[in-house]
């Protein structure tokens, strides 16, 4: 058959969420056509059926294809200090540019995403409350006034319902119902709470207290402080692994340059390991079971693996890190240095790859993907 030009091919796909410009496309002298496909926020990397069908004369003509498409995803960054700060950096994940500014509260200091509701939760300072914004149209839709100074934010996004954590400067943690945005608890635990993580698979949250050298368990379903596990000098953050066997907690202690290593289905630490100087960022990949330290005075990245508790690599960073994002799709580390630079760490090759320029004072980031 000649080609066949001016012919009007309408497209489909086996999947909501993506689309297709122009649709009908029409086709060249040559017989073939160029469409653009465009895939919203909601979808996670996945394979699509795409159709094309067209009537050529008396003939109906359709054809189909298996593609891989990819949404897109945004870093958010809490930028603490004016002139440049005191607002919400939001970042392209694909391009690695900043593509809109948000103003939350006063003096934001830690933001958390929920990627099942598309919400995100900012702590300020100054203000003594917390924004929620939408994800989808980065608007602040409401603010839970607090009363005193939130610190480092975390969710239990497997409890019902999600609840947000917010460890305050007073030496307690006030919990959140997300549906209702009302605090339900406020828990005293130990001074100066840092930044805290949850294990989503027992709804349990661990805070570490620097100033007393330890780390507070709460639970998520019960809303109670069910433990306390005594770890090294002056404790910053910590992470959890939720699927190695046992279950661990990862404890950056900042004055002893190293890592205490707790079993949690005893609580009791197993294994030191030394790292470099000041720890104080953590994060674990829960997918490929590698954890990310950040060492605040050398600039340095230690990549520990859970199943062995032994350092695999020291990667060298070009930024003092101070938070630690993850895109566990992508294998990105999203990498804040207090400062006003978000560092992107591809952990596929261990290298950093880029530096963002974000607002000044960033103290922490959150990856919203689909």
């Amino acid at each position: 058959m000649s080609p066949q030009p001016g012919i009007s091919v309408t497209l489909s796909a086996s999947t909501t969420g993506v689309s297709f410009s122009p649709n009908p496309a029409v086709t060249n002298l040559s017989g073939s056509f160029t469409t653009n496909i465009s895939v919203d926020s909601s979808k996670f990397t996945t394979d699509v059926v795409v159709g094309a069908s067209a009537q050529v004369g008396n003939q109906f003509v359709q054809t189909v294809a298996v593609m891989s498409v990819l949404c897109g995803f945004v870093v958010y960054t809490a930028n603490l200090a004016p002139p440049f700060g005191d607002n919400v950096s939001v970042v392209d994940g694909v391009t690695n540019s900043v593509i809109e500014t948000v103003t939350p509260g006063q003096s934001p200091i830690s933001v958390v995403a929920n990627p099942s509701t598309k919400l995100v939760y900012i702590s300020n300072v100054t203000s003594m409350d917390i924004s929620v914004l939408n994800g989808e149209t980065n608007t602040i839709i409401d603010t839970i006034s607090i009363g005193v100074s939130p610190g480092f934010l975390t969710l239990t996004t497997n409890t019902i319902p999600t609840k947000l954590f917010a460890p305050l400067d007073i030496a307690s943690v006030s919990i959140i119902d997300t549906e209702t945005n009302q605090i339900v608890a406020t828990l005293s635990i130990g001074s100066e709470p840092r930044v805290p993580s949850a294990n989503q698979q027992t709804n349990l949250v661990y805070i570490p207290n620097s100033d007393n050298n330890n780390v507070s368990i709460v639970d998520g379903e019960t809303n109670t402080l069910i433990g306390t596990i005594t770890v090294g000098d002056s404790p910053l953050g910590v992470a959890v692994s939720e699927i190695t066997t046992p279950p661990k907690l990862y404890v950056t202690n900042s004055n002893d340059n190293n890592v205490s290593v707790v079993n949690l289905n005893t609580n009791t630490i197993i294994n030191t390991i030394t790292v470099g100087m000041q720890p104080f960022p953590i994060a674990v990949n829960q997918t490929t079971e590698l954890v990310y330290v950040g060492n605040n005075d050398d600039a340095t990245l230690s990549i520990i693996d859970a199943n062995t508790d032994t350092i695999i690599l020291t990667a060298f960073l070009s930024l003092n890190p101070s938070f630690i994002a993850i895109n566990e799709e992508t294998n990105q580390l999203y990498i804040t240095n207090g400062m006003q630079f978000l560092g992107v760490f591809d952990a596929n090759i261990n290298q950093l790859t880029d530096v963002v320029v974000v607002g000044g004072g960033v103290n922490s980031a959150a990856v919203l993907t689909c």
